[in-house]
């Protein structure tokens, strides 16, 4: 136990990564933490019951055009095999109307149980590169007296990185990477029939692609991912690099970007599911926002902590003196 705690603890900690070449961005209370809502969009879930009638129910029909409504997509695929995921839908629309609006006027339809805008979390910390020696953050948490009592070196955890991609050639990551056994690389067939084709390492929610690495024009997810997955557990004992809390941790990662917004998660919450899903028994997510409630957020943290998952979130990193201790 003593170990998992210090785990969790640096996970949410501010250390130093493995990503180099990046400089220490300090966050000032309030600054870029504020939830943005995607323009044109709008997150809707279908009674239960309501997909038995049809893909598109009769009440979106009816405002699909008065309300210029242009795409309506399922945000998991038809194999997902979790509990109520296949009733989420993203709806795309033309006009300007406030995605708030919209909502709020599709929540008073019979059909729709939830619906509310959809967001944008921002990335809470952009730190550099360091060797063991100056990761001070290691000797807070008691971490190498953790290590007199556990390594992970035998076990068979599985931590799922949810961020903006991480850099799967990097010398202190690749021994660690989980690989999917029940994928064969890159046939083009979703081998072991978990709606996903060639995930061998993850998935990339960003671009739906079975490559998990950071997108050309993400730096700064690309620079995040990279960090957190070695926090979590770089290769440790090796001569190189940094020391990651766990020696020998496999990392399953998700990216889960923006495709057109650096430092921005777009996709976390399908990347937390799919992780739960498909057997990561912790999820860190080094994101987060300051905003009002949402309720696809309260339901994916609850399937995914069903599913046996810990799902640890960052803390504390924007200065503020308050922490919600409600869950």
């Amino acid at each position: 136990m003593r170990f998992v705690y210090t785990l969790l603890l640096i996970l949410l900690a501010v250390g130093k990564p493995v990503a180099d070449n990046v400089p220490f961005e300090k966050t000032k209370p309030g600054h870029d933490l504020q939830q943005q809502i995607v323009p044109q969009q709008v997150m809707v879930k279908l009674r239960s019951g309501t997909l038995k009638k049809a893909f598109v129910p009769a009440a979106l029909q009816s405002i699909q055009k008065r309300y210029s409504i242009t795409r309506i997509e399922p945000v998991f695929p038809d194999r997902f095999l979790v509990p109520g995921a296949s009733d989420w839908r993203i709806l795309h629309y033309a006009d300007n109307r406030d995605p708030r609006d919209l909502a709020s006027l599709l929540h008073s339809l019979p059909d729709i149980e939830i619906a509310e805008p959809r967001r944008l979390y921002p990335l809470v910390a952009i730190p550099n590169d360091s060797l063991f020696p100056q990761q001070i953050h290691l000797a807070q948490i008691s971490a190498p007296q953790a290590w007199d009592i556990a390594k992970a070196e035998q076990g068979n955890v599985v931590i799922a990185i949810v961020d903006g991609g991480t850099e799967l050639t990097h010398p202190d990551l690749q021994a660690n990477l989980w690989y999917n056994p029940g994928e064969i690389p890159d046939n083009g067939l979703d081998d072991d029939q978990n709606g996903f084709i060639d995930d061998i390492h993850g998935w990339n929610f960003a671009n739906d692609s079975g490559d998990p690495s950071p997108l050309p024009n993400q730096p700064v997810n690309g620079y995040h991912g990279t960090h957190v997955a070695g926090l979590a557990s770089a290769v440790s004992h090796n001569r190189i690099g940094v020391s990651g809390s766990s020696w020998n941790a496999k990392l399953r990662i998700i990216n889960g970007s923006s495709p057109t917004s650096d430092r921005s998660i777009l996709h976390g919450l399908a990347g937390i599911l799919y992780a739960a899903a498909n057997g990561a028994q912790v999820i860190n997510c080094s994101w987060g926002a300051i905003s009002s409630p949402s309720e696809y957020e309260k339901w994916a943290i609850e399937q995914a902590t069903a599913l046996g998952a810990v799902v640890v979130a960052a803390a504390g990193i924007n200065l503020l003196s308050t922490i919600d201790r409600s869950g």
